[in-house]
């Protein structure tokens, strides 16, 4: 696997049942292998996961696209064209994922875009607007595309009697699996709608710069924030790929352990919720960081330093100017929370 931001490459293993020949050491594979990088995929998903199969689909579509020449058959061109599509649907998903929106299980391209947050959506006209080939129609005068122009070309086929996620997989079968509502059912069809690449692959590095421009690390540092990935202090019960210096954005953020504010049964404990109430932090999370709840306050002129300490009876671990670790999924959140201005409440002692 590939880092979609810095390319460094993640250890995979591969496991298979062998024997082993006494005379050769030859090792003979005797049944399918498994393999797996350590990645866990939760109930929420892994939306970088995904764009990072949205960007690897790119790659080998570019690999195996025919390139200096025209294809010399459809067949010849539907495996690139199957993966650019692919990876064009895997990154808006993995857009709508982070953002918490439900992606659904329809396959169309068109209205998966249509779901993009509204700023996204701006961010990726934007640079698609300002690739190579619609720079060029526009220093001659011609009108520019969209995406939305791209997309919906890739959202019905043949009449609407079929689409292209559908076409590059089974566009040999008979025509009889068409309904017969299109008109088209068990007709024989020169299949010549079968679109062909040219603008689609700009469009999906434009939907993978904007998923990266809106990931929640590139929002926080151009507000200011020192954070970065595998920089997390190396302290107990620290947990996530990224390190944020809370300091650099104005913050400070309680820790507080598992059997301090939960209990046997995953509910806050009373004398928490009390607490909590008497601290509404501007942002919270618990979600992988070992049991432990993370609160976070706006520093304020008195904000406290790193330490182990006891605030009106509940212990915590505080973090200021130590790299607190956090995980990319509330990053995002926690940078919609500061650039909605709703972190207003400091931190009471």
């Amino acid at each position: 696997m590939i880092d979609i931001r810095d390319n460094t490459e993640l250890l995979a293993t591969v496991q298979y049942p062998a024997v082993c020949l006494t005379a050769t050491r030859e090792v003979l594979p005797s049944g399918e292998g498994t393999i797996q990088d350590g990645t866990v995929v939760d109930q929420h998903g892994d939306p970088e996961l995904m764009a990072r199969f949205a960007q690897h689909y790119l790659s080998a579509h570019q690999a195996v696209m025919p390139t200096g020449r025209p294809p010399r058959s459809v067949v010849g061109m539907m495996p690139a064209l199957h993966l650019l599509v692919m990876a064009t649907e895997l990154v808006m998903k993995a857009d709508l994922m982070r953002s918490e929106k439900d992606a659904g299980k329809h396959h169309s391209l068109k209205d998966l875009y249509q779901d993009l947050d509204d700023v996204h959506r701006r961010d990726a006209d934007d640079r698609f607007a300002r690739c190579d080939l619609n720079v060029r129609l526009k220093l001659v005068g011609e009108p520019t595309l969209t995406i939305s122009d791209l997309l919906t070309v890739y959202d019905s086929s043949y009449g609407g009697a079929s689409r292209v996620y559908t076409d590059t997989r089974y566009y040999a079968e008979p025509t009889t699996k068409f309904k017969e509502s299109t008109g088209m059912h068990g007709a024989n069809l020169l299949k010549s709608n079968t679109p062909y690449p040219i603008f689609l692959p700009r469009v999906v590095e434009s939907l993978i710069a904007t998923f990266r421009f809106f990931d929640g690390a590139a929002r926080l540092q151009r507000l200011g924030g020192q954070v970065a990935r595998g920089a997390r202090a190396a302290m107990k019960d620290n947990h996530g790929d990224w390190g944020l210096v809370p300091s650099s954005l104005g913050l400070v953020v309680v820790q507080v352990g598992q059997h301090t504010w939960m209990d046997a049964g995953g509910e806050e404990l009373p004398e928490f919720r009390r607490w909590k109430q008497l601290r509404p932090p501007g942002f919270s999370t618990s979600w992988m960081y070992g049991g432990s709840r993370l609160l976070f306050y706006q520093a304020g002129q008195h904000a406290p330093p790193d330490s182990e300490s006891h605030i009106d009876g509940i212990r915590c671990r505080l973090w200021r100017d130590n790299s607190l670790g956090m995980h990319s999924r509330d990053l995002y959140r926690l940078a919609d929370v500061l650039e909605s201005g709703a972190m207003s409440n400091t931190l009471r002692m």
